[in-house]
């Protein structure tokens, strides 16, 4: 038997070539769609133009926490920005900063040497040097790698508080390099009540990890 071809019109060929198209590019939208759903995460980590953004479940104080659970405690986003000059950590907590008496709204920031230093409460979190701020509008910076530690007390105004907002503005000169770039700093955010033991740390943004710094 002999196959003739079957001459298809131009218009029925456009026709087809559209008849798969959609289909093909609906079923990319979907999968696209899928990819891009994280409503199941607790934490919702987000970073374009920002150098570390986490937006923190509510209500998660750590179980290991036996202070006074005040809403101030309670981190619902941080984020750390750096321009060049400064870095300026940024923090928003569930209530009223300064509800909770002795509350200290740490960060801990890895710059090459950071390690874990809470046991199994945070195996992920390693920092050499960390950030404080008070309610009071007061705040030191502390570099761990130094033997002993030294610390540093931010000049007035580079704590702000704000409701339930506290932002901390550093100088870069205060974070120098152990090893790694700017870009490749890391950090976390916790909330506590007194310095000294693990059970004083109230929660942590994000949860047991550190999250990349972007750096210009």
């Amino acid at each position: 038997m002999q196959l003739i071809p079957t001459a298809i019109p131009r218009s029925a060929g456009r026709r087809a070539s559209r008849a798969w198209v959609v289909p093909a590019l609906l079923s990319v939208l979907i999968a696209f769609s899928a990819c891009s759903d994280d409503d199941d995460d607790d934490d919702d980590v987000t970073g374009p133009g920002s150098l570390f953004v986490v937006q923190d479940a509510a209500n998660d104080i750590l179980p290991s926490y036996t202070g006074p659970a005040g809403a101030d405690l309670d981190v619902r986003r941080a984020e750390v920005t750096y321009d060049g000059t400064n870095f300026v950590f940024t923090s928003t907590l569930a209530g009223t900063i300064g509800t909770t008496p002795g509350a200290l709204f740490v960060w801990g920031v890895d710059r090459g040497q950071g390690t874990p230093r809470f046991g199994d409460i945070a195996t992920g979190v390693h920092f050499d040097l960390v950030v404080v701020g008070r309610a009071d509008g007061t705040g030191t910076v502390t570099d761990l790698t130094a033997a002993p530690p030294t610390s540093t007390t931010l000049a007035a105004g580079n704590v702000v508080v704000s409701g339930n907002t506290l932002r901390i503005t550093v100088s870069a000169t205060l974070l120098p390099s152990k090893g790694f770039s700017t870009a490749r700093y890391t950090a976390n955010f916790w909330p506590r009540v007194g310095a000294g033991n693990n059970n004083q740390i109230a929660d942590f943004a994000p949860d047991n990890q550190n999250l990349q710094i972007r750096a210009p």
